[in-house]
């Protein structure tokens, strides 16, 4: 900005949402996504502000603003495809802008719908062993377990847990790991099933990680209740309600 340099501030403001988006900050990227958006239309990126448009959609979607999420996944996603059937490089960016609409109509509850679209996003993984893989399995999984398909949630689960420890992705490894706590805490209420979700939320707080982080205290906090544990109840409904005042509600 104080160069005059408006594509570069452009590519700032971005790299800004995307960080902040990464780490659960999502009030924060939202301003940037918006930035980005306007300095990237006036500068002509194109390119960068349909990539903007695209983090928007993800931030509104974890945000629970499903009408912002959904207008700009309609706008994007199409736009994204046409590119990539034209033989134009997208990336793995595709194929986790459609596990993020997968995991909002899951949250809507318009389960099969999700399941088509990460369907859809599995086929534009780049490869089996993509660090993507990961991420599309763990939102896979967190719908599955709202939709109660607690057998299919855990093989989601595990398998972003091990691509997580593969490409040594803390946030991967970390979240697969809640995950298949949380599946196998459904089935018998298992303190071994508690304590996997307890270290897997420490070692992302440890790490300012907290993407979708609101999910494992709001798990931890319903443990708590089940053996009468207010201690831990009043700390995990804290923690889980201090995460929606930065629009993380899941």
């Amino acid at each position: 900005h104080r160069h005059g340099d408006t594509p570069g501030a452009a590519y700032a403001e971005y790299w800004s949402a995307y960080g902040r988006y990464a780490l659960g900050s999502n009030r924060q990227a939202i301003a940037h996504c918006r930035a980005c958006v306007a300095l990237a239309t006036a500068s002509g990126e194109r390119n960068l502000a349909l990539q903007a448009h695209a983090i928007l959609a993800q931030v509104h979607a974890a945000s629970g603003q499903a009408s912002q999420a959904t207008r700009l996944f309609d706008q994007t996603i199409p736009v994204i495809d046409r590119l990539r059937a034209s033989g134009a490089p997208v990336g793995p960016g595709l194929s986790y802008l459609l596990a993020c609409q997968g995991q909002m109509l899951g949250d809507l509850g318009r389960f099969d719908e999700a399941e088509a679209c990460f369907e859809r996003a599995f086929e534009a993984v780049p490869s089996a062993g993509h660090e993507v893989n990961g991420s599309v399995r763990c939102l896979r999984a967190c719908t599955r377990l709202w939709a109660g398909r607690l057998d299919d949630a855990l093989a989601d689960a595990e398998e972003a847990e091990r691509v997580g420890a593969r490409v040594r992705s803390l946030y991967l490894y970390a979240m697969g790991r809640a995950l298949a706590g949380r599946a196998a805490w459904c089935r018998d209420a298992s303190p071994a099933a508690v304590r996997s979700m307890a270290d897997a939320t420490t070692w992302l707080q440890a790490h300012d990680q907290q993407l979708f982080v609101s999910l494992n205290h709001g798990w931890l906090a319903e443990a708590a209740a089940a053996v009468g544990d207010a201690v831990k109840v009043r700390q995990h409904a804290g923690l889980a309600l201090a995460r929606s005042r930065e629009g993380d509600l899941f």
